[in-house]
């Protein structure tokens, strides 16, 4: 692994890294209804999914066997409503779809088919929020390039109740479009957007700005300012419900240097006052600016838990064989007990299967006694199954290593 997950900040103690083989990893959110679930995105053409990775032990967490939801283009950003509806919207196809409760059998509804009514004309909305303004608990969808202008910016309202499907030509605002009111002035797309609950405020952050903007129901706008932090290309943005303090993931590709660190920040949601909490150091891999060889951060890539228990962080590079989720949080990592469940000898080969042992990497051994020495025969895997094409005539005996994915 060619970065280094450093916690800087005094919030957190520790982490867990789970891959998530091929596929490129996109928004993610945690189920409100458990505080543990993490449900994420892959962003793909035509293939991408809705998956869930549920928490098995201290600090652990495993990919459920099947995706969710099948068959997506390029979702972003996604959400889950406190009576398990999932909310996602796509970017590039310009939609807000939903999933409710029970997911395995009920129907993806489309709510909004395209925000503009315009042709050739494209809408980017990238991500999406609850929260509840003038007692009513309402969806805030961040809109990114409004009519195809990379610092036209809005935020759109959409009643969570809502029976009318596939509309078109959404005008429903709390931000109306505009190329200044999210940005204080400064330009740039907007790429997150996050719930600051103890105001009753929506909270965006824009690439390249400097500058979060805190909207209220009404649609006023306040502004804080964090360019002492230096953050670069701004892609995620979560609040911490246990300090109300707000955090940027920021990718920052403008130097090619081994020292490039992608950095996460919080700052105090009324002073703007600045704490590096996070950050990925380079361990190697020369001086180009290879995005193999850096976290590369998604927009709406970045949440915490309802109760703050831990943080998750999407990487959407496919270092080693996959993407990743990185889950910060104060817990000692627990390897669910792992048992070697089949042995079977074809010919020369002994095929391999043994139960998950969560968010966890393997390595076989092989000895020809059963005390050992043990000789490791495999590469890391993340399977639980391996094929022995080397064993020995006589007897074999087989022990599987278990150790955490970081």
């Amino acid at each position: 692994r060619t970065y280094t997950p450093t916690v800087t900040g005094s919030r957190f103690t520790n982490y867990s890294v789970l891959t998530v083989p091929s596929h490129l990893v996109g928004g993610v959110t945690v189920d409100p209804r458990d505080n543990t679930s993490i449900l994420f995105a892959t962003d793909e053409y035509d293939t991408s999914s809705i998956w869930r990775a549920q928490k098995v032990a201290s600090g652990n967490w495993q990919l459920d066997a099947a995706p969710i939801v099948t068959g997506l283009d390029r979702p972003s950003g996604l959400t889950v409503e406190t009576n398990g509806t999932i909310w996602w919207v796509h970017d590039q196809i310009q939609s807000l779809r939903r999933l409710k409760e029970p997911w395995a059998s009920s129907s993806m509804e489309e709510i909004i088919s395209d925000f503009t009514s315009t042709n050739n004309v494209t809408d980017q909305p990238v991500d999406l929020t609850f929260f509840v303004t003038n007692g009513v608990t309402t969806l805030a969808v961040v809109d990114r390039r409004n009519d195809n202008a990379s610092s036209r910016n809005a935020i759109y309202l959409v009643d969570p109740a809502t029976t009318n499907l596939n509309q078109v030509g959404y005008t429903n605002y709390l931000v109306p479009p505009s190329t200044t009111v999210l940005g204080d002035g400064l330009v740039g797309p907007v790429n997150a957007i996050a719930t600051l609950a103890s105001s009753g405020e929506v909270v965006t952050t824009l690439q390249n700005d400097g500058w979060i903007a805190a909207i209220d129901g009404s649609g006023a706008v306040r502004y804080i300012n964090t360019t002492a932090a230096n953050v670069v290309n701004s892609m995620g943005v979560s609040v911490d419900p246990t300090t109300d303090r707000i955090w940027i993931s920021a990718n920052n590709p403008n130097t090619p240097s081994l020292t490039i660190t992608n950095e996460i920040w919080s700052f105090d949601s009324t002073t703007g006052a600045e704490v590096k909490e996070i950050a990925f150091p380079r361990v190697g891999g020369g001086t180009a600016d290879r995005p193999d060889r850096r976290i590369v951060m998604h927009e709406g890539g970045m949440t915490f838990s309802p109760n703050g228990s831990f943080l998750v962080v999407s990487d959407q590079s496919i270092l080693s064989g996959g993407g990743r989720l990185v889950v910060f949080h104060n817990e000692p990592f627990a390897v669910v007990p792992v048992t070697i469940t089949s042995v079977q000898r074809t010919g020369s080969n002994v095929d391999l299967a043994w139960s998950s042992g969560g968010g966890v990497s393997y390595q076989v051994q092989r000895a020809s006694v059963v005390t050992g020495p043990y000789t490791t025969i495999s590469t890391t895997l993340t399977d639980t199954q391996y094929t022995d094409s080397s064993s020995p005539a006589g007897n074999a005996y087989y022990r599987v290593l278990v150790s955490p994915q970081n």
